[in-house]
């Protein structure tokens, strides 16, 4: 299967990455945490593997805050000093990926989540697509 190549960064420009991917699925978060660090109700990523990721330029902005999800497992998330966007996060309980919040990407996909994690937590006003919650179940959230 051909891969996809995607690129992004950060707001101020500093911090640039990209990856390739198969397919590019999106997964809404809804878990306190993923909350609290993005600011919305919402975190929307796109899961590749650690291998098919690289930035490309200002690892020297990156930091890094190691945080424990609702799900009890530890998520290093990195963000730019700059100008303190989010970009990727490393979740433990995903050993070898790496998820890049979706509008961090260049060009971000005008597509429904895939699947929907935590989302006793989505306020009664968002409208997620059945399908996505369904597909979450299996991951745990």
């Amino acid at each position: 299967m051909d891969k996809t190549s995607i690129l992004g960064g950060c707001r101020c420009g500093k911090v640039r990455f990209e990856a390739s991917v198969e397919k590019i699925r999106t997964a809404v978060c809804a878990c306190i945490d993923c909350q609290k660090a993005s600011g919305s109700p919402l975190s929307l990523s796109i899961a590749v593997k650690e291998e098919n990721f690289r930035f490309t330029q200002g690892e020297d902005v990156l930091k890094s805050y190691p945080d424990t999800g609702e799900s009890g497992k530890s998520v290093n998330r990195f963000f730019c000093t700059e100008c303190g966007s989010p970009l990727i996060a490393k979740p433990e309980g995903y050993a070898g990926m790496i998820t890049i919040r979706v509008l961090s990407l260049d060009n971000p996909p005008d597509a429904p989540p895939s699947f929907a994690i935590f989302t006793k937590n989505i306020p009664e006003w968002i409208t997620i697509p059945e399908k996505a919650i369904k597909a979450g179940k299996k991951f745990g959230g």
